[in-house]
């Protein structure tokens, strides 16, 4: 009996292990395989495009305009919270909406499975789609100056960003079926307009997040007296994610099929 239960132990793990590979696996699929995401790596491609030609032109290194355009503008500011919107809503948001997470919800599936599997998606792609096209136009600029900080900066502060927004995305879309037009609000006016000039609200800014992990890595021991220091941007980041985790798991299990519209 015992050897029994030490065999069905590990094979127990494993089963509820593949349960959430094969939901992120057929989710991944879906995603991928709609026009929507062929748009997106159009657009991540952008900044590496426009940082070649930067560079060809004999510009870019050491010009901080250019380097603020393409980095923070482009990428931080237009780039991420696009993408973790993109993906961050529509891993199970539209699901939802069109009625086949109905054939999920009702397998007997703990519903933190359903929303691990989901997020290890819409970060994953969130990162994917952007950290790597941060790191090369980082690199093409040399942002930092000579040597590969101020690429990898850019690859540590996007993948944070990046799984920041699709966290924070991905429970807004259980809590309204109007998701993506807040999260538009939040991007344009929040983080575009009211952080900029709010001094007082930068600690509820991913953008704000991501560009002092950035800086701190691109500038060690450099302090930026218009930027979060790195410990308090790290804890808020590890704080919003938490946050959003945890309201995700407690609405998909109160939901109920037919709320997608609310």
């Amino acid at each position: 009996m015992s050897g029994q239960a030490a065999t069905g132990a590990p094979a127990a793990a494993s089963g509820r292990r593949s349960v959430i590979l094969t939901i992120a696996a057929l989710t991944a699929r879906g995603l991928l395989g709609r026009r929507r995401s062929l748009l997106l790596a159009l657009l991540a491609l952008l900044p590496v495009g426009i940082a070649f030609l930067v560079r060809l032109s004999g510009r870019g290194t050491g010009d901080e305009t250019v380097t603020t355009a393409i980095m923070d503008r482009l990428i931080v500011t237009t780039l991420l919270p696009i993408v973790g919107l993109v993906f961050g809503t529509a891993v199970l948001g539209a699901e939802l909406e069109d009625g086949t997470a109905i054939f999920l919800l009702i397998k007997p599936i703990d519903r933190w499975r359903i929303v691990l599997a989901k997020l290890i998606v819409a970060v994953g792609l969130s990162i994917a789609f952007v950290s790597p096209s941060a790191f090369v136009a980082a690199a093409i600029l040399q942002v930092g100056g000579p040597g590969w900080s101020g690429a990898v900066g850019a690859v540590v502060g996007t993948a944070v960003g990046a799984t920041v927004y699709a966290t924070v995305f991905f429970a807004l879309s259980l809590v309204t079926g109007r998701a993506l037009a807040i999260g538009l609000i939040y991007v344009l006016v929040w983080e575009g307009v009211l952080a900029g000039l709010l001094e007082g609200i930068r600690a509820l800014s991913i953008r704000q997040y991501t560009l002092a992990i950035t800086d701190a890595i691109t500038h060690p021991g450099v302090t930026n007296p218009d930027l979060l220091d790195l410990p308090t941007a790290l804890i808020l980041s590890c704080v919003a994610i938490v946050i959003a985790a945890v309201i995700a798991v407690r609405r998909l299990r109160s939901f109920q099929i037919g709320q997608a519209d609310d």
